[in-house]
């Protein structure tokens, strides 16, 4: 499954998903997942949402 933006609703739903099973990949036009949250916190959820199996790819254009 792939989850276009990694702002607070996407983040929800790609570790939902991805606790319930399915391989998920976020992907994101910015630099970083949840850009109005602190760097810290950011680092935080990343890494325990890669823990949990979470791919993700920042600085991405999606076409179509």
């Amino acid at each position: 499954m792939i989850v276009i933006g990694g702002g607070p609703f996407g983040c929800e739903m790609a570790q939902a998903f991805c606790r319930l099973g399915s391989k998920v990949t976020v992907v994101d036009m910015g630099p970083q997942i949840l850009p109005r949250e602190d760097a810290d916190l950011v680092r935080v959820v990343r890494n325990q949402m890669e823990h949990d199996g979470v791919e993700f790819h920042n600085d991405i254009k999606i076409v179509r």
